[in-house]
């Protein structure tokens, strides 16, 4: 038995970060795994990780899943999906909102989850009901040009 630690974000994690994880990944005095890491992060920790200088990290990776961006239409879809889910109104969103969070995020689904509760946050201390292209435009946390 040995921890496994998840790092969520990892593509914001330092290099020299991510190189001192392979010293906590064996444990010389078992000459065993000392632990297991999940790096999760977008698609610039791939890059870091291709770098020559990451290639120790990369020796000891075991595997590597990629989860390909959604289209418009899919983004559209996951957003509708997870709104059923949490049993809201469906008008919540205005159709130009959606539209505006899908072309934004790119198919980028942890950006999506990220945009849809910093509107609702917003939407909450504006006291509005539903979460319009004019909210988006007018949130500070968020830059959209029009």
């Amino acid at each position: 038995m040995f921890p496994v630690f998840v790092i969520d974000d990892a593509h914001l994690v330092e290099k020299e970060s991510l190189s001192d994880i392979c010293s906590l990944m064996f444990n010389p005095l078992k000459g065993t795994i000392g632990a297991s890491f999940i790096l999760v992060g977008d698609e610039s920790l791939k890059k870091k990780l291709s770098l020559q200088i990451m290639a120790s990290v990369r020796a000891r990776l075991t595997g590597q899943f990629t989860l390909n961006a959604l289209n418009d239409n899919e983004s559209l879809e996951f957003i509708k999906f997870r709104l059923s889910n949490a049993g809201v109104p469906e008008n919540l969103f205005d159709p130009d909102a959606l539209n505006i969070i899908s072309s934004h995020c790119r198919g980028n689904r942890r950006r999506i989850m990220n945009m849809g509760i910093i509107l609702m946050v917003e939407a909450f201390y504006r006291q509005e009901k539903t979460i319009s292209a004019e909210l988006i435009y007018n949130c500070d946390q968020i830059e959209i040009s029009e």
